[in-house]
């Protein structure tokens, strides 16, 4: 396989429902600014598309994540590389990063990505290329966060008997295994690290064979629990850098114990999001929150999946209409989010053609923070707390 450095994918065909483009940009009644929304990723043969933002630097400027590549004479075929997108330079594939693979996680200023290539953990940077990560006799290594400048990184391992183990590497590349939950199958994995490196939020298996939301404070493990009335499962998504919220899912106290989307607070505990939604929606996963806790989004679903935001002044807030109110017509597509910016502003993830499946799944990067963007009823505002959630929907976590 030849090695392909900073090859730059370019976006065609996106919209099979209306019309093609790259970049939606929109200008707001009464405003100099616009709102702006971008497909990106692409493959010369349309089925094997497969494109994912998976998070967003701090400050909004860089996307890092997955996508189909095949060069324009057939020789290089990557059914997944790992990728990182900008406005100024489009998505590239990093020099040194041919290879299968993904780009989990970014640093606050967008200077150092990392993720898993082949078989094998790495770290990026512009200065010092790509870096394997000693992980010892794995079959796989991965890295899926990292602390706001890069420096420490948390991820899984994955054993020959494909037993899984959350594990940390330090700024030096030294690996930890942090351990899982007593009683469980080894299954666990760290997804996210606080800022000063005390917290890592994960998942792990428990005693009753269900997954569990974790974090290790100063390394010793804790379950989150799960809401009441559920079915021994909750699942971590992300965290704020000072690891004082976190979102993800777990199964709530519906007829069929479907997901319900949650924040956790140490003072407060699992409070389920699902009282949010109208009726008939029967699932929701928080997937990403703010920095400092107040702006949470993820997914729900009536009859098709569909992204969300929330805060406590303008309430539940869905993306497509959020955006149709700038005048981005986005009719047909299906929008899942992945990860936010610093302010909650910048989102990306995956999207689908309910129109052309076939087509497969693109990555698209929304920016919400170049307009004051109306909502009916009321004025999407950023920047409030937490009190209103806490407010709506009390059910309390499990002790596990």
């Amino acid at each position: 396989m030849k090695t392909v450095t900073d090859v730059k994918i370019m976006t065609k065909h996106l919209l099979a429902c209306a019309v093609s483009f790259a970049v939606l940009t929109v200008l707001v009644p009464g405003s100099s600014h616009a709102a702006e929304f971008t497909f990106f990723g692409e493959a010369i043969i349309p089925t094997w598309t497969n494109a994912t933002g998976w998070d967003v630097s701090a400050d909004g400027s860089t996307v890092v994540g997955q996508a189909t590549y095949i060069s324009s004479d057939y020789s290089v075929m990557l059914p997944s590389a790992p990728v990182k997108w900008s406005s100024s330079s489009g998505m590239t594939i990093p020099g040194g990063l041919a290879d299968a693979g993904v780009a989990y996680a970014v640093s606050s200023d967008g200077s150092v990505i990392a993720g898993g290539i082949g078989n094998d953990a790495y770290k990026w940077s512009e200065s010092t290329g790509a870096v394997t990560l000693e992980s010892g006799s794995v079959k796989y290594a991965t890295v899926k966060g990292m602390t706001s400048d890069g420096s420490t990184l948390v991820g899984q391992v994955t054993y020959e008997n494909n037993e899984k183990e959350a594990v940390m590497w330090d700024a030096q590349g030294n690996m930890t295994v942090l351990g899982d939950l007593s009683g469980g199958d080894l299954r666990g994995e760290a997804i996210r690290i606080s800022d000063d490196g005390s917290i890592i939020l994960g998942n792990g298996a428990g005693e009753a064979g269900g997954t569990e939301a974790v974090i290790w404070k100063n390394g010793v493990i804790q379950s989150l629990g799960d809401l009441e009335g559920g079915r021994n499962y909750s699942e971590a998504h992300d965290m704020t850098p000072d690891g004082s919220v976190v979102v993800g899912a777990s199964s709530g106290d519906g007829p069929n114990g479907e997901s319900e989307a949650f924040v956790w607070t140490e003072e407060n505990g699992m409070i389920g999001l699902g009282d949010l939604f109208p009726e008939g929606y029967d699932y929701s996963s928080a997937t990403a929150v703010s920095a400092d806790g107040s702006i949470i989004a993820g997914v729900t679903r009536d009859n098709i999946i569909r992204s969300f935001l929330y805060s406590e002044d303008s309430g539940l807030v869905f993306l497509d209409e959020l955006l149709a109110e700038s005048g981005i017509d986005l009719t047909g597509w299906v929008l899942a989010v992945c990860g936010m910016s610093a302010d909650g502003t910048v989102l990306t993830g995956y999207a689908v053609n309910l129109y052309d499946t076939d087509s497969g799944q693109f990555a698209w990067v929304a920016n919400l923070n170049a307009s004051a963007v109306p909502v009916p009823g009321t004025v999407w505002l950023l920047g409030s707390g937490l009190l209103g959630i806490i407010g709506i929907h009390r059910h309390k976590k499990q002790n596990s």
